[in-house]
């Protein structure tokens, strides 16, 4: 297993956290690889290798990478379906949880909330990623969509490259927004002409209704019929 982050430092974890994941991680089989940014863990479990940093891409690119624990950051996420590791995520902020939602939406990842961790919870959502093979078939089809393109990503990048270079910054294909005035870039104009509308409607609906209610007031009233 590889648990990595770059953007939520392990080490900034509190204490009782970190003895709690040691734990979990001491207790199944698995050699775990973590990227910490304190290397003087004590009483490390054998079975756990901690580096500051760790070849992310590589490792996960590895035929015994099994379960890939990350906080579910974009290129992380991507990283693992490249190379279609099965994820336990911990997101904590921004994107994370939209990627990890997706993720666990299309099968290939369970999703975890950081202060409802227990151990329990934490080794029984590792074991059923490691275990049952739905995960890892999910995201093996989901990884091979994401490589099934005409061409290489690489290939894709130098293409274009070379191509702005041979028309000296592509001006033919510099986008129009950048001719555009602050306030129409971002539309402001055309929503100050809406709310304008908006408020001119309002404006008109008031006036029709106080010139009913005005008609209504000012009309004559019928003498009720005397009764003996």
């Amino acid at each position: 297993m590889i648990l990595t982050g770059s953007n939520v430092q392990s080490k900034d974890m509190p204490d009782e956290k970190l003895k709690m994941f040691l734990r979990v991680f001491s207790s199944i089989k698995q050699r775990v690889i973590w990227k910490f940014e304190n290397e003087s863990i004590p009483d490390l479990p054998k079975n756990v290798l901690i580096r500051k940093w760790l070849p992310q891409s590589d490792i996960l690119a590895h035929p015994n990478t099994k379960l890939f624990i990350t906080h579910g950051g974009l290129f992380s996420t991507q990283e693992g379906v490249h190379h279609a590791v099965p994820m336990l995520g911990i997101p904590f902020y921004c994107d994370q949880h939209l990627n990890m939602n997706k993720a666990v939406k299309n099968g290939y990842a369970i999703s975890l909330h950081f202060q409802s961790i227990n151990g329990d919870i934490l080794r029984g959502t590792i074991i059923k990623l490691l275990t049952e093979s739905t995960y890892r078939k999910n995201i093996e089809r989901i990884s091979a969509i994401f490589h099934d393109r005409p061409t290489h990503a690489r290939d894709t990048a130098m293409y274009w490259i070379e191509y702005v270079i041979r028309y000296k910054g592509a001006s033919h294909m510099r986008s129009a927004g950048l001719d555009l005035k602050w306030y129409q870039y971002y539309l402001l104009d055309v929503i100050g002409f809406v709310l304008a509308m908006i408020i001119l409607a309002v404006i008109l609906v008031v006036i029709l209704i106080r010139l009913m209610l005005k008609r209504v007031w000012r009309a004559p009233r019928v003498p009720k019929p005397k009764t003996n």
